[in-house]
């Protein structure tokens, strides 16, 4: 919901929110592929952004080692 509002402040504490979530495992498995897509879509916002992305990008693939496949090439596309 963070990440639709275009704001980049929002933006910033929704995906740290999001990344203490995924550190924590309070995450299942299959909401996975929605986070990925929310978060491809807020990549055009800028480079601080960015950066927290790929932040959350790395805790969920150190968190979720069984991230693979289709969902791992989607990681890889942003």
């Amino acid at each position: 919901m963070g990440c639709a509002t275009k704001n980049a402040k929002v933006i910033t504490i929704a995906l740290g929110s999001l990344q203490r979530l995924i550190t924590l495992r309070a995450v299942s498995l299959s909401t996975i592929p929605p986070i990925i897509q929310t978060m491809n879509d807020c990549m055009s916002q800028g480079v601080d952004i960015q950066l927290k992305i790929l932040q959350t990008l790395l805790s969920l693939i150190t968190n979720f080692p069984t991230i693979h496949g289709r969902l791992l090439a989607d990681v890889r596309a942003l």
